[in-house]
């Protein structure tokens, strides 16, 4: 099949999996945008001769002249959907803005990277199948589980609220005698001795952090499909998340009195290796699995009379 694929930068990803799956993939991407904005149409509608489908990674609720003339060309159109981009659709869908509407017929299949974000596009009446975006990634060697419970937040500068970190301050204030460890943020503002601010490490750095960790604890306001909740699940960690996802802890609600329980339900316990996480991870998020969704996503969106 041949594709014409553009989006985010998570199409070197998507690139990567279809391409080891005997497509042809043709991008159109950020390099054209420096030519004069009357000659792109031109050359996406020359870029589209012999395409079988388009697909865009990052679905902006608004108008897209691309997937227009895509449809004018008689092509098979498909959107991903990623994160931000739901949360955007969720707020044009409470305007009830017609140009929405209007663009959404412009595609014939969507995708959305998690269950998460399926769950909300059908809220707002938009039916997508869950296929995960991942980078190249070998599920790394179980973690030892060392025997005093720490816990691993990931916070970047920046984005410390909206990553959850006045939950961490409080965890760390209550339960002095575990230690937090924040990646991806240098700014130690907390003043806590038992709180680490590491900074960015690199993927060595991370292997030897989660050796030493128990519990990932991740709760942004918003999410997509987590990388880092994927790795430590395939370490055998403990994940604190604050949506439903198979073999993580979720509390009741974002209050903190919920969060508090589900973490004293943890940290009370013998730290021990989760298995079951690490076993599905493993088993639902490989690539050859993800391969065979794509093909059953292509095979039905080819045969359909769109």
């Amino acid at each position: 099949m041949r594709i014409l694929l553009f989006g985010t930068s998570q199409i070197h990803n998507v690139r990567r999996l279809l391409e080891h799956n005997g497509n042809e993939v043709v991008f159109f991407t950020e390099e054209y945008f420096n030519m004069p904005k009357y000659m792109k149409p031109f050359l996406f509608l020359k870029m589209l001769k012999n395409i079988d489908l388009v697909y865009r990674v990052y679905s902006h609720p608004k108008y897209d002249w691309r997937l227009l003339l895509s449809k004018l060309a008689g092509k098979k159109t498909l959107t991903h959907w990623i994160g931000t981009d739901v949360l955007d659709a969720m707020r044009e869908y409470r305007k009830l803005d017609i140009t929405t509407k209007l663009s959404r017929t412009l595609i014939d299949l969507n995708l959305a990277g998690s269950p998460l974000l399926k769950e909300e596009l059908k809220e707002i009446g938009v039916e997508a199948v869950e296929i995960p975006i991942l980078p190249s990634m070998k599920f790394p060697n179980m973690a030892s589980m060392p025997r005093k419970h720490a816990v691993l937040v990931y916070a970047p500068e920046g984005k410390e609220f909206f990553y959850g970190m006045d939950y961490v301050k409080n965890l760390a204030k209550e339960y002095t005698n575990i230690i937090f460890h924040i990646v991806a943020n240098s700014q130690d503002n907390l003043l806590l001795p038992n709180v680490i601010f590491h900074g960015k490490l690199s993927l060595d750095e991370m292997g030897k952090l989660y050796d030493e960790i128990t519990i990932l604890f991740r709760f942004p306001e918003h999410d997509g499909l987590s990388i880092m909740l994927l790795e430590a699940l395939s370490r055998g960690k403990y994940v604190i998340y604050p949506y439903r996802f198979p073999n993580v802890f979720t509390p009741k609600s974002r209050n903190f009195e919920d969060v508090l329980s589900c973490f004293v339900s943890i940290i009370t316990t013998t730290p021990t290796i989760n298995n079951d996480g690490a076993r599905f991870v493993r088993d639902v998020y490989n690539e050859s699995n993800i391969l065979k969704m794509y093909n059953k996503v292509f095979i039905e969106i080819m045969k359909a009379g769109f």
